[in-house]
């Protein structure tokens, strides 16, 4: 049975920061049974290895010896043609697919704990992989073989940016003439009990450059050692970095196409075969269609919180979840019915992402909801205008 495998959630430095604070000043149970922390333990320094963000989408190939291959975008299992498929969430929230056959095989009552639906392509990347199976099946073999892998019980993902014309705008990597491949992690996770955890494995060898699959190890990269007891003295040297990055992409420009705008930095760091991931990255990328300022009001509260929604929902926030809810990179456009749809998506994020900044400002999500809403509102009539 196919399964989803999804990628580690690529957060904010701030989250990376309080996960390892809990991690390190954890203490134990009290009789209650809640957590007892020590926030003056010390907590650890740790060197981060910091990798060009590509503005692509995601991307996955995932095999195994009973199911095969298939194709992954960041959500779900896709297809290079349209296909009906029978879909299921376990305890763990975790996707599984069964096609026709399989899905008219289980009992009445099996049956019922799955919803019919369609599987489709995400900008050719099913297509892409199904042309290139071939080459991805015995990259996975390799992995397999070298690091003792049991692809009878367990499934090696490799996981890649899809990127290139026609995909994103206002970036570097868009230049290039072909959509390409850049693998950026690979991951083993066993087939069918969720008690078994998952882990990523080292996967910065594998390519094949003349069929379209880079690594993102082989272009430059970044370090950076952060003290977790003072963590914002890295601040600087991160920005100072994300700036380089966005000044001029340094994977396109390795592939011939100097002068372009990156995107960011996605710093990463794995421990005890978990992966701690953060993302630094700048809003030049999102540039295209810019929000129009809020007029300001006299009430100096009202205007600190019209400045903090202004904070918290840069372009490429409001970019990112508009290509999200109108599906843009499969020739989604603008439609007012997913007007609301698409609001509740940015507030979602923000509620995700950014709850330690407002509340560092004193306020509250729901003080910011609505000129958050209004504007996403903006952002909106902007884009529905270019694609008239």
């Amino acid at each position: 049975m196919k399964k989803h495998v999804s990628f580690t959630s690529i957060g904010k430095f701030s989250t990376i920061c309080s996960t390892l604070s809990r991690q390190y000043s954890f203490v134990g149970l009290d009789e209650s049974g809640n957590a007892i922390y020590n926030n003056n333990l010390p907590k650890p320094t740790l060197k981060f290895k910091g990798k060009v963000k590509l503005h692509g989408t995601n991307s996955g190939v995932s095999f195994n010896e009973i199911d095969g291959i298939w194709y992954q975008s960041k959500e779900e299992i896709i297809t290079c043609v349209p296909e009906t498929v029978y879909k299921m969430y376990s305890e763990d929230n975790t996707m599984y697919y069964l096609n026709e056959d399989q899905f008219n095989a289980l009992d009445v009552k099996d049956q019922k704990n799955y919803k019919k639906e369609s599987s489709n392509d995400n900008a050719g990347f099913a297509n892409f992989g199904t042309v290139k199976k071939d080459i991805f099946i015995e990259m996975i073999r390799t992995l397999a073989k070298e690091n003792n892998v049991d692809l009878y019980t367990h499934t090696i993902t490799i996981f890649g940016e899809w990127a290139g014309p026609g995909i994103q705008k206002a970036v570097g990597i868009s230049s290039i003439p072909e959509k390409c491949m850049f693998i950026f992690a690979s991951k083993v996770s066993h087939q069918t009990d969720i008690s078994i955890k998952s882990y990523y494995i080292d996967s910065s060898k594998l390519k094949n450059e003349e069929n379209r699959i880079y690594n993102i190890d082989d272009f430059p990269s970044y370090e950076i050692e952060i003290d977790f007891n003072n963590p914002k003295l890295s601040n600087n040297k991160m920005i100072e970095m994300m700036l380089e990055v966005e000044n001029e992409c340094p994977v396109s420009k390795q592939l011939g196409y100097p002068n372009t705008i990156g995107e960011g930095i996605v710093f990463s760091y794995n421990h005890n075969n978990i992966l701690y991931t953060f993302k630094v990255k700048g809003d030049k990328h999102s540039n295209s269609s810019k929000v129009t300022t809020l007029k300001p009001v006299d009430n100096e509260r009202i205007n600190r919180i019209i400045e903090l929604a202004q904070l918290i929902t840069p372009g490429w926030r409001l970019e990112q979840m508009y290509n999200l809810t109108f599906d843009t990179i499969n020739g989604g456009i603008p439609d007012i019915k997913l007007l609301g749809k698409f609001i509740k998506s940015v507030i979602a994020d923000v509620q995700k992402e950014e709850l330690d900044v407002i509340d560092e400002h004193g306020f509250e999500l729901k003080d910011v909801a609505k000129y958050i809403s209004d504007i996403t509102k903006k952002y909106f009539f902007v884009k529905e205008e270019e694609s008239l």
